[in-house]
């Protein structure tokens, strides 16, 4: 019988650490094996109003296919680490803490409408405000390999977020909840824009 050689002994051990030098090389995207705690969101809150239009009309007049508005998705950590936020997991973990309200984990979201411009003697712009959402927490990249930098620490972050409403004719059947309006850029008279916003119970736009 034939005795093993001792690279041929050594093989085992060899194909071992190869594996798991594999399962530590580096990765571009370390998202899927953060960690969060932590998870509050708060109160709905609204942003705006700001114009939602470039155009005016005189009124009595209507704003239609021009009148939309995007609103981002902002992210804010108090110290910087090695991987980007998954927004859908922190959703679904949302969800599991019985968040009230829903909110867009897409970069940006956009929702569009006609204004009409009811009574006469005013130049008419649209507003639009956004209804958003403020979720806090704590994340981390576990310690313990997967190929990223891990950390034994969590570190706080903020995302402020489009509140979305249910069967709202989006893409994904949802949409932000924003309120569009007509307002009044000046009176026809000369006289202040806020005469005839009283008049047709109307605010007045705000500065471009």
């Amino acid at each position: 019988m034939h005795s093993l050689s001792p690279l041929t002994s050594l093989l085992p051990a060899i194909l071992l650490a190869l594996r798991a030098t594999a399962l530590v090389l580096p990765r571009d995207d370390c998202s899927d094996v953060l960690e969060y705690q932590d998870l509050a969101q708060s109160a709905p809150f609204d942003i705006g109003p700001i114009n939602a239009v470039a155009v005016t009309c005189d009124a009595p007049c209507s704003h239609s296919r021009e009148v939309s508005h995007t609103e981002k998705v902002e992210i804010t950590f108090e110290q910087t680490i090695s991987a980007g936020l998954d927004l859908e997991e922190i959703f679904s973990l949302g969800v599991e803490a019985k968040f009230t309200e829903t909110w867009s984990t897409s970069d940006s979201t956009t929702s569009g409408t006609t204004v009409d411009c009811t009574g006469t003697g005013y130049t008419c712009g649209a507003i639009v405000t956004t209804t958003m959402v403020t979720i806090t927490g704590s994340a981390r990249v576990p310690p313990g390999g997967l190929g990223c930098a891990g950390d034994n620490d969590f570190h706080p972050f903020t995302i402020q977020a489009p509140v979305t409403v249910p069967d709202a004719g989006g893409p994904d059947g949802k949409a932000s909840r924003m309120n569009f309006a007509a307002c009044v850029v000046s009176c026809e008279d000369g006289s202040e824009a806020s005469v005839c916003a009283a008049a047709n119970n109307l605010d007045v736009c705000p500065p471009e």
